[in-house]
């Protein structure tokens, strides 16, 4: 079945010609949101050890983890992204970030960065340095919003608002840094209505690629406790399907889809089951789109400019 959606695979292929794959990493970072600058608390769903954190990899310098998938993964026909993904990855002096983006580039395969963070952990002098990377490399910033709704914001204790991610993707795009958003579809309180508010404030921005996330909950978080006490219910498989499909319709078609999909080890997932049936339900996504005779971008007017591009 042909996507009906702007894939990440799409776009790499499209200017590379072959499949790119990323390297997660974990460079030790922690988060304003949980040493105390913020908060101590983090954002109630947020797994204690971070996003696609890994015990082993953390022991270890960035420099060999990266080497360490070289040498027992890597293949010679693909290119390689490094993803600095638990936490917020540029809270750090700007001289410890410089040492651990370039550590990175141990091999031709190796073509360019990820970088995971928060709208409120950037500065001239970061963006400078990542625009500094992203000169003829393959450079995305990916900047966690989750709601454009500020009381969701608060409810999850986020400790950022709606604006300060705009004046993040605003920024980041007149340094030539492309931004790929990540939203959660489930949040505690929301509705369509949110979601589709959420995509047109996306769609309003210069921001170059998506991450579409559902709400799992993990272990030893607080939104755990707010599940198993009753407190919130979680989206169904169907109607998560249903609510992403209808995203991707409110979604500019020139937007970049990097996932459909949150991500949890089993060992740490509590809820829901259909978390681990990733493929099956990106499939189904793209099925309910066809099933509509629709796509992404359907329902956006491309004619309007993007706030920010100017």
């Amino acid at each position: 079945m042909n996507k009906r959606y702007y894939s990440l695979n799409t776009y790499f292929k499209g200017i590379y010609g072959r499949r790119v794959r990323k390297i997660c990493i974990d460079a030790g970072f922690t988060c304003p949101n949980r040493d105390g600058k913020l908060s101590q608390k983090g954002c109630i769903f947020c797994d204690e050890k971070g996003s696609g954190a890994d015990d082993i990899s953390r022991k270890l310098p960035v420099w060999e983890q990266v080497n360490k998938y070289l040498e027992t993964k890597a293949r010679d026909n693909e290119y390689y992204l490094v993803y600095f993904q638990p936490f917020t990855n540029t809270y750090a002096n700007i001289k410890i970030l410089e040492t651990l983006y370039k550590s990175v580039f141990l091999d031709k395969r190796i073509i360019g960065l990820s970088i995971g963070t928060r709208p409120d952990c950037l500065d001239e002098d970061k963006l400078m340095l990542i625009a500094e990377i992203s000169g003829g490399r393959e450079v995305w910033l990916e900047l966690g919003l989750q709601s454009s709704n500020d009381r969701t914001l608060k409810r999850v204790n986020r400790g950022h608002n709606k604006e300060d991610f705009e004046k993040a993707v605003v920024a980041s795009n007149k340094a030539g840094i492309k931004v790929c958003a990540h939203i959660i579809l489930g949040l505690p309180g929301e509705t369509p209505a949110d979601y589709a508010n959420t995509a047109d404030f996306i769609s309003s921005l210069p921001v170059k690629g998506l991450k579409i996330h559902h709400l799992y909950i993990a272990k030893n978080t607080e939104i755990e406790r707010l599940y198993t006490g009753k407190e919130i219910s979680l989206i169904s498989k169907d109607t998560y399907i249903q609510e992403a499909a209808s995203f991707l319709e409110r979604t500019r078609p020139d937007i970049v889809i990097h996932r459909l999909m949150g991500d949890c080890r089993k060992e740490r997932l509590v809820a829901p089951e259909w978390t681990l049936q990733k493929s099956e339900i990106v499939r189904d996504i793209n099925k309910e789109l066809a099933a509509r005779n629709s796509w992404q971008g359907k329902k956006t007017r491309m004619a309007i400019v993007p706030r920010g591009t100017i």
